[in-house]
């Protein structure tokens, strides 16, 4: 809300020519305390009239410009802005919620049959090499990497120390053999 200051019947008597009261002063052709309001703000200024009603008063001219304040203006518009975007938020930016009414439908179908997904792979011939691994004394030696060289095909020894090495047959041939890996701590 805007407040203004207005002026509705001026005096004519001289502000030099009234008698000092205080530190304001009395107009003898009013009857009445005039006050020095040119060192109030406007905020003052409205205090003292709620309080005192009726008064009457020396303004500086800038009170009755009824200009806002740079920072009154700023408040103003930011309150406006802040409720359009609060209230947008609100109305149009979320979808509407409603309830959804239908249920979901299952189907089961009776099938004695089922397809895999995964494509199948083609069984190659191959051999597999099992065995055992032991140190000098005949004790198991688990964790050793048997690694069948020049390829990625491996595997590890169990606790008992066997092992279980598929080896494809196009992997076979000349120089081919498996390696034993084992680092101890």
């Amino acid at each position: 809300m805007q407040r203004r200051i207005e002026v509705i019947n001026p005096c004519d008597q001289a502000w030099q020519s009234m008698r000092r009261l205080g530190g304001n002063k009395f107009c003898d052709k009013c009857q009445k305390e005039v006050i020095d309001f040119t060192g109030y703000s406007k905020n003052e200024i409205f205090e003292k009239i709620e309080k005192n009603g009726e008064v009457c008063g020396k303004l500086h001219p800038s009170h009755l410009e009824n200009k806002i304040e740079s920072n009154q203006l700023g408040t103003q518009y930011f309150s406006k802005f802040a409720f359009f975007i609060g209230l947008s938020s609100i109305i149009g930016l979320n979808e509407p919620v409603t309830a959804n009414s239908t249920k979901p439908t299952f189907e089961q179908t009776d099938r004695t049959e089922w397809k895999s997904v995964l494509p199948i792979k083609k069984v190659k011939d191959s051999i597999t090499v099992r065995g055992k691994v032991t140190d000098a004394d005949g004790q198991a030696i688990p964790g050793t990497n048997v690694i069948i060289k020049d390829s990625r095909i491996g595997t590890q020894t169990n606790l008992e120390g066997e092992f279980n090495l598929k080896i494809p047959a196009e992997k076979l041939g000349e120089k081919k053999f498996p390696h034993f890996l084992f680092c101890r701590f």
